[in-house]
């Protein structure tokens, strides 16, 4: 009976080396993937404070323009889309082609 013992617990311990390689596998998989995930986040922050510097950015050029312009007629973002650029003045729109 002795050896019976042995060979269980034996068949025991080789069940539980593989269940700590497979979880220390899904360990360092997770800490890999909140690497990359922390990593990403990082990367949209800063795309977001760059996007909000260059709103704020257009906001007050948008502010100075209608101090120039006056109240008589304000700018769209229809009026800009749609008036010729300089480099279609140079080059010609490709719209009226």
């Amino acid at each position: 009976m002795d050896g019976k013992g042995e060979k269980a617990a034996a068949e025991g311990m080789t069940l539980l080396r593989r269940e700590v390689e497979k979880l220390s596998e899904e360990l360092r998989s997770s800490g890999e993937a909140l690497t990359k995930s922390r990593s990403d986040a990082d990367v949209m922050k800063k795309q977001m404070d760059g996007l909000t510097r260059e709103y704020d950015r257009l906001l007050r050029e948008h502010q100075e323009l209608q101090v120039t312009r006056g109240p008589e007629r304000s700018t769209t973002i229809h009026d800009y889309l749609t008036s010729p650029s300089p480099w279609f003045r140079r080059r010609g729109s490709p719209l009226s082609r």
